[in-house]
């Protein structure tokens, strides 16, 4: 059930989810969402992943009473030094309904000293827990790990075991160890037709440990598969029936896809080590007969993102002559000096008075950023989100306050702070399989710019072959003229004035896909938001 679903069945009354039987929590009064767990145990969703010995020794009963709940998300997730010593306990229990999860958790929360845990579960006659034990070794960076690693790949059979097999590879890559080259050189080898990509998930570690000759391998294998992919399709477009020209679609989309996958995993791996050398694979794609134009473009712009001073500005057709101003960039810190408060997304809202904290049918909203009103009075707009229908102006979802100045369409409350968003935020990336931790949003202050817009957005003909670029300043600004991105829109009822508008994902939490937010004013000193997306 989606978040949406779960929001409706509140607002319908049902209490329960037909399907699991768990009990909807109310709103979390951090984050705002609304999950579908046990009430008693933290929201995930702004849960930062500490934990203590009583939190693991709960967890661990609630999940052999109910290996289904949340307690068991919970459990695997503990990222908390405090949690490592009953973390140990029970997995010391063996109690496999758990073990899985227990060893997960020792990978972030415990040390090097926990080898002598670990290493006998790489034997462990359940995967998941020979799956969860080698990356917590590897998390954990414990000397010697590799050389039990590196002894698995003797006990493995290729065919039967290739899943763990490549596990143990991109472990010992993370370790630096060369006795995973050989066997790295071996996966990626000659390509057949069938060859599905999978291997390429291992691009990053052949090229982290390899060379020259490596590299080029990879560049054969990925080249091999476009080639097979596109005289399979030749073949049958050249001699095959209407109907057999039909049946072949779906696998050759098929087969471009398992390309697509394997490109990007070598891209990605290339970038770091030889960035050069994917202007000469992507040549080399471009030498293979018949490849189609959209794939050899969708190739580029995976391996080599454009930068913005190569791609060719978009502009309107009409004169710049509305005044603007454009929201170029964003800064950590508040600009310097007083004044009122200043232009941001995130955090808590800077109020310029008595606080008014919007509440919609499931709670107080979440606040998203607040930003200045054009005209000749100096006024705030602090902008609320979160409930159902949020896109629509005026709806139960959204709200403007606007300080100074009437009451916003919804109740509110004075608290000084309340909900706001959280992200993932990346702890120790330079550990394997880099774990995130959920924390508040960070601050993010805009930096104007003044521009002007056309009276009208008129843009030339769609050229496919220029690579253009949108000015990012056109979608996100305060004043000027609105560019739509589904059509015009007002809020219900007349004498409404376009204010602002930003990019949900460019100010740092995309609403939709890729949402436009938009923002009205009204003669009677009120304001509308919304926001519509692809």
């Amino acid at each position: 059930m989606t978040n949406t679903e779960q929001r409706e069945a509140v607002y319908s009354g049902c209490r329960h989810l037909p399907a699991k039987g768990c009990v909807l929590r109310e709103p979390c009064e951090r984050c705002d969402y609304v999950a579908d767990e046990d009430p008693d145990l933290p929201d995930r969703m702004c849960w930062d992943s500490r934990a203590t010995a009583d939190d693991v020794h709960l967890w661990v009963a609630r999940t052999i009473a109910n290996p289904y709940g949340g307690a068991r998300h919970l459990l695997s997730e503990i990222g908390d030094p405090r949690a490592a010593a009953a973390l140990r306990q029970h997995l010391a229990a063996g109690d496999v309904r758990v073990l899985a999860l227990v060893v997960c958790a020792l990978g972030w929360s415990g040390d090097a000293t926990d080898a002598a845990l670990l290493v006998p579960l790489l034997r462990h006659e359940d995967a998941g827990v020979r799956a969860a034990a080698r990356s917590s070794l590897t998390e954990l960076q414990v000397p010697g790990a590799a050389d039990h690693l590196a002894a698995l790949l003797d006990e493995l059979d290729p065919d039967t075991d290739a899943g763990e097999v490549r596990h143990v590879l991109d472990c010992l890559a993370w370790f630096g160890d060369g006795r995973a080259l050989l066997p790295l050189r071996r996966l990626v080898g000659p390509v057949e037709e069938s060859f599905g990509g999978r291997h390429f998930t291992l691009a990053q570690a052949l090229v982290r440990l390899g060379g020259v000759e490596d590299r080029r391998a990879l560049a054969d294998a990925v080249v091999a598969m476009a080639d097979a992919a596109v005289a399979r399709f030749r073949a049958i477009l050249t001699s095959g029936t209407p109907e057999e020209i039909q049946a072949s679609k779906m696998p050759w989309f098929r087969a471009i896809q398992s390309f697509d996958r394997a490109w990007l995993a070598y891209a990605v791996a290339m970038r770091a080590r030889a960035p050069e050398e994917i202007v000469h694979t992507l040549a080399r794609l471009a030498d293979i007969e018949d490849i189609p134009a959209d794939v050899l473009r969708r190739a580029s712009w995976m391996a080599l993102p454009a930068q913005a001073d190569e791609l060719s500005l978009l502009e309107p057709l009409g004169d710049r002559i509305v005044p603007s101003r454009a929201m170029v960039a964003f800064s950590p810190s508040p600009p310097a000096g007083g004044g009122p408060p200043p232009a941001k997304f995130f955090g808590q809202p800077d109020w310029r008075g008595e606080p008014s904290w919007p509440v919609g049918p499931d709670g107080p909203l979440v606040f998203y950023g607040q930003l200045p009103l054009p005209g000749p009075v100096d006024r705030t707009a602090y902008i609320f989100l979160g409930g159902a229908d949020e896109w629509e102006p005026l709806g139960p979802g959204n709200a403007v306050v606007v300080q100074p100045g009437p009451a916003c369409h919804l109740p509110t409350l004075g608290q000084q702070t309340g909900r706001q968003l959280y992200d993932w935020f990346p702890e120790q990336p330079e550990r394997y399989r880099r774990r995130t931790r959920r924390l508040p949003m960070v601050e993010r202050f805009v930096v104007f710019a003044d521009a002007h817009d056309p009276l009208s957005w008129e843009f030339p003909d769609w050229n496919m072959e220029v690579r253009v670029r949108d000015n990012p300043g056109d979608w996100s600004k305060i004043a000027g003229t609105p560019l739509w991105l589904q059509g015009e829109e007002s809020p219900p009822g007349s004498g409404w004035n376009f204010a602002f508008q930003f990019a949900a994902g460019t100010a740092g939490d995309d609403r939709g896909d890729g949402a436009i937010c938009y923002g009205w004013t009204h003669p009677d000193g009120t304001a509308a938001f919304g926001w519509q997306c692809h």
